[in-house]
């Protein structure tokens, strides 16, 4: 029994070491935002450009829970609200994200506005230009985390009588930081296609525990593209719909690709996408969903090829949206009948 406790904490340690390795140390800061598969379903975690698009008011809700099996890896919830406002000429949305590694041991909480200016340059082509800015905080939990000085060969992290081994580690003097973030984005848009481009943390914000000047929270660059394929003609009143969409994001040393396609009808929809990191394959991912109404419900699982298959669990995903608008969009209220589309998916 005691060898297998030793065993048991042995490999605790090692997590948790590789985890203090990368997101602690000042000097080999790997912080990453987090992912969304139905990254159309979370549009201002996306692009703030698309804040308004749909012209709403709209709300969207996402949850995320990323390789489950290890040690409840990485937790991830999203609120947003956006809506077009004629005499602004452009739309405005709020952001709050709340995403969590390892069970809490680092937590990261974003909330920030934008505001999304509208152009319509032609009737068949508009674009929206937005700026973004708001709040970072993290915070890691120190008291929770062991390191290898805390180690009995005989009795792991803890001595004799139960109590945790004391560590030589320095305790940082915050075990928060708090960041500021200014992002931007940019649409085009016709009734067909659409594709944009959004960066955030321009500022490169410092996310040190320690104090260390070149740790800081590097940019996030996403280039994503779409558009809707009728499949049946409009004379026959019915609506089918084929909607591929691409993304493209690099942070730092990281990249990755998500490809595929959304079929879809008035009320139900479903897709099939492959995401790849460039440094290995990654998932293979399926997505359902209804629309009711006003309501969207969609959920998605993502199967892992990566190295962790078999370990990880994969991810669960859900995203609600309740759209007041229904299926107007900035350019074409129901009360400006004949201006400019947008592809209907993105406000799907």
């Amino acid at each position: 029994m005691l060898l297998k406790s030793i065993r048991r904490k042995l490999i605790c340690f090692k997590a948790l070491t590789f985890f203090i390795f990368f997101c602690l140390i000042p000097y080999r800061t790997f912080s990453q935002d987090p992912e969304f598969t139905q990254f159309n379903a979370a549009p201002l975690h996306l692009n703030p450009a698309l804040a308004g698009i749909s012209y709403g008011p709209r709300f969207n809700l996402n949850y995320r829970n990323q390789w489950p099996s290890i040690d409840k890896g990485y937790v991830t919830y999203a609120a947003s609200f956006d809506m077009h406002i004629d005499k602004l000429s452009g739309g405005i949305g709020v952001l709050f994200i709340g995403d969590r590694i390892a069970n809490g041991l680092l937590s990261s909480y974003y909330l920030s506005v934008m505001y999304a200016y509208q152009l319509k340059l032609s009737k068949k082509f508009g674009i929206k230009l937005a700026l973004q800015g708001g709040y970072i905080r993290k915070h890691v939990d120190w008291n929770s985390l062991t390191f290898s000085d805390q180690i009995n060969p005989i009795t792991g992290f803890e001595d004799p009588f139960g109590n945790i081994n004391p560590t030589g580690e320095q305790t940082p003097a915050n075990f928060g930081v708090n960041m500021p973030e200014v992002g931007a984005g940019f649409v085009a848009f016709s009734p067909k296609v659409y594709g944009g481009i959004s960066v955030k943390h321009l500022t490169k914000p410092k996310e040190s525990f320690v104090g260390d000047d070149d740790s800081r929270l590097p940019m996030r660059i996403s280039i994503h593209a779409g558009g809707d394929i009728n499949l049946i003609p409009k004379q026959k009143r019915k609506e089918l719909k084929l909607s591929p969409n691409v993304l493209l994001a690099q942070q730092s040393n990281f990249t990755q690709l998500n490809v595929g396609t959304y079929l879809y009808t008035k009320y139900v929809y479903g897709g099939a996408w492959f995401r790849h990191t460039f440094g290995n394959s990654d998932a293979v991912m399926g997505v359902l969903g209804v629309k009711i109404s006003y309501v969207r419900i969609g959920y998605s699982y993502d199967y892992t090829v990566s190295r962790l298959q078999g370990k990880s669990g994969g991810a669960h995903e859900i995203s609600i949206a309740f759209n007041r608008g229904g299926d107007d969009n900035s350019l074409n209220p129901k009360g400006r009948q004949g201006e400019l589309e947008c592809p209907k998916f993105l406000g799907f």
